[in-house]
Order: structure tokens, then sequence, then C-alpha cells
């Protein structure tokens, strides 16, 4: 396994969504790495949360780097482009 993965959607961090349905925290962070923490678990983690509660590590048992598809972002960028060309800045 890479210590890096390209994906087409950052997903959103699974600590950051606990912390909100349990009210402890307000605001919820896009996940930055797929890593094993060190309780045992997996998660999708941003990267204080991978700070405070990952292994430390990246790579075959220990998680990825996740990082956004250049080819989605540039497909992304193209329609606002495309969409204030024709409508107008938002």
């Amino acid at each position: 396994m890479s210590k890096e993965v390209t994906v087409a959607r950052l997903p959103e961090c699974d600590l950051c969504n606990y912390g909100k349905a349990n009210g402890v925290q307000d605001v919820v962070r896009t996940a930055t790495v797929d890593g094993r923490m060190r309780t045992g678990s997996w998660a999708n983690m941003c990267d204080p949360h991978w700070r405070d509660y990952g292994v430390g590590r990246l790579g075959t048992g220990y998680g990825q780097r996740l990082r956004l598809s250049t080819e989605r972002l540039t497909h992304t960028v193209r329609e606002a482009n495309h969409h204030s060309i024709q409508h107008g800045p938002a």
C-alpha cells in the first residue's frame, strides 16, 4: 500500500463528525488521512485529529495521505469558470 492515495473527493473527518454529533465541537474539517488510530480503529482524520489520535506513520498497516485528484479539481474550476462566464460572478 502506498503512503498516498488520490481521491475524487476529500471526505469529512470522522472524529470531527463524532464531536459535532455529541456537542463537543462545532466545526467539521476535511479529512487528509485515512489512517489507523492508537486505539486500533481506522478513521478518516483531519490533520489535528491525526496528530492527536493517529499512529504517526503512513504506509501498509498504518494509513494513507488523501490527495484530491487534480483532474477533478481542474474539472471543478472549469465548471465554475463556465458558470461565471454564462451567468456572471456569484
